[in-house]
């Protein structure tokens, strides 16, 4: 992960910086000086920002090649000479047009959060810009704005906290960020949620090898696309696979085979060698303990930290085995139908 800070009260400084990192940008205010602080923490394509800006200034910006999420911690800023104005509290996706963007930001204080496009039309299953010029650019209800600004926080302290080093907790990040941000802001022209569906493909035999390629690869940094890519359908075909036929979505299986492989390494783990649940939690991608713990019990009934410290061989074999839960196990062991196995894993 690389950190870069920046700290100036100049403000062609601070106007060469910003250009930098996020696109061509002009300042213009009436203050002669005034104090910028940024602090980036970059991990592939996921960029979690701090900024704070101690001044009133308006700007004018070129398009920026990444989509760019925003929660507003103090201040004001505004979109265009007539547009929203957003607020402490506030979330928006910044829109991008072809002539860029103008407005007016007033001592604000954000975490802004970049996505590389590829991975929105990824999940989407459609073209990040066509979703930029879609959109509404803010949460679709209050509860949603809420979820949405909860996730931001949450990714600035996986950063803030050195956790975004291990590879699985950054892609489990960064995936879980860019679907809530598909579901809490994309809306068609009539203003109702974009609901992504595709039916071409979305078998059992879809679902059967989707499974097989998650319990194969949940220990390697996979993504909805990589899955597809394996299996030989679209993206939206895998999601159609799961949720009509497991009740779930892929992510959703991931996480909970990730789990399983945590629940083994647990048990076979030696407390007094030095091994702890935050290690291990954190090796399978779970970056807060208490979702973890949660998730853990609600499963196996019992605490990480209980199976750990008991030292109980519980599983043993391959730590990578499939999760007993999965279509392929279950197809394997019990000569259940697709359908069947499909709906047990959920």
């Amino acid at each position: 992960m690389e950190k870069v800070v920046f700290d100036s009260t100049d403000l062609r400084a601070a106007e060469a910086f910003l250009s930098d990192a996020y696109a061509s940008v002009r300042i213009e205010s009436a203050a002669p000086s005034g104090r910028t602080t940024v602090a980036r923490h970059i991990v592939g394509r996921l960029s979690v920002d701090w900024l704070a800006f101690a001044f009133d200034f308006s700007y004018n910006c070129a398009p920026v090649g990444r989509i760019v999420l925003v929660s507003v911690h103090a201040g004001h800023i505004t979109l265009g000479d007539d547009g929203p104005c957003y607020g402490p509290g506030d979330t928006f996706l910044l829109p991008r047009f072809a002539d860029g963007l103008s407005g007016r930001l007033n001592s604000a204080r954000t975490t802004t959060v970049l996505l590389d496009p590829e991975v929105i039309s990824d999940i989407s299953g459609r073209d990040a810009y066509e979703l930029w010029h879609q959109s509404s650019h803010q949460p679709h209800s209050a509860a949603a704005n809420r979820r949405m600004a909860a996730a931001i926080s949450h990714v600035r302290d996986l950063a803030d906290g050195a956790l975004l080093e291990h590879d699985l907790v950054a892609s489990t990040a960064y995936q879980h960020i860019a679907a809530l941000a598909l579901t809490c802001i994309p809306r068609d022209a009539d203003g109702r949620l974009t609901v992504v569906s595709d039916s071409r493909d979305g078998h059992t035999g879809t679902l059967r090898r989707s499974m097989r390629f998650i319990d194969d690869n949940a220990h390697r940094d996979i993504s909805l696309t990589d899955i597809a890519v394996a299996v030989g359908v679209t993206s939206r075909s895998v999601q159609y696979a799961f949720a009509r036929h497991a009740g779930m979505s892929p992510l959703a299986y991931l996480r909970e085979v990730r789990i399983a492989h945590a629940h083994a390494d647990l048990a076979a783990a030696d407390p007094v060698g030095g091994a702890t649940v935050h290690q291990i939690a954190a090796r399978w991608g779970f970056s807060n303990q208490g979702r973890f713990a949660a998730a853990y019990k609600k499963v196996y009934g019992t605490s990480p930290s209980a199976t750990l410290n008991r030292g109980a061989r519980l599983t043993g074999g391959n730590p990578f085995a499939p999760h007993p839960l999965s279509f392929a196990a279950r197809s394997e062991t019990s000569g259940t139908n697709g359908a069947t196995a499909g709906a047990a894993a959920g």
